[in-house]
This record gives C-alpha cells, sequence and structure tokens, in this order.
C-alpha cells in the first residue's frame, strides 16, 4: 500500500529499479513482526548507549578481573576484621 502511495512522487523507474524495489519490500516482510517490533523498540536505547566497542575477549577478561577485585577485596575485609 505505502508503494504504491510513494511511486507516483518517485517519478519514472525503471524496470530493474522497480524490480529492487520489489525485492527490499519481499525481504522485508519475510522478517517475523514480532523481530521488526524488538528491533524498532530497541533502536533509540542502542542510539543513547552508543559508547566504546568491546570484543568479546576483552569483555571476559575484563569481567574475570572484577571477580577477582571483589574476591580480594572480601578476604582482605576478612583478615582486617580478624585483627
Amino acid at each position: 500500500m505505502m508503494m504504491k502511495g510513494l511511486l507516483p512522487r518517485l517519478g519514472p523507474i525503471s524496470d530493474d529499479g522497480k524490480y529492487r524495489l520489489v525485492q527490499a519490500h519481499q525481504d522485508a516482510t519475510r522478517v517475523p513482526k514480532y523481530i521488526r517490533a524488538a528491533l524498532k523498540a530497541l533502536a533509540p536505547v542502542v542510539k543513547e548507549s552508543e559508547g566504546q566497542v568491546v570484543d568479546y575477549e576483552t569483555a571476559v577478561v575484563e569481567r574475570k578481573l572484577r571477580y577477582a577485585r571483589k574476591q580480594l577485596y572480601g578476604r582482605t575485609r576478612k583478615l582486617l576484621s580478624h585483627d
């Protein structure tokens, strides 16, 4: 429906261009509606939280370091509290 309203505004389109428009539309409709809705809902969150890109290995190492620091801090507190 939207394509029918859009085509007159675009002006003359080649047959190849029409084919690509139809293909793009068909590809988009193959994606389930719930996935399209989820992507639409997540888009603002992703834009708001743009930041440093971290690869998986770096994230795992950082998580392990944070855990080790917590453990060390807890052990140190126990040792100091027994004095």
